[in-house]
């Protein structure tokens, strides 16, 4: 993903983002996903249990 599309901008213009910042951005970009996955299970599992 484009940082660009990131920021909701269609410019074609390429940002200049330093290596590390990238390599920050998309680690924590993994943990949210997965901690959205884990929340996202989690709440459905709960859901079957109250059935």
């Amino acid at each position: 993903m484009k940082p660009g599309n990131l920021l909701g901008l269609s410019s074609p213009r390429k940002v200049p983002i330093p290596a590390d910042a990238a390599h920050l951005t998309d680690e924590s970009n993994l943990e949210n996903v997965s901690l959205c996955l884990w929340a996202g299970s989690f709440i459905l599992s709960r859901k079957d249990q109250n059935r």
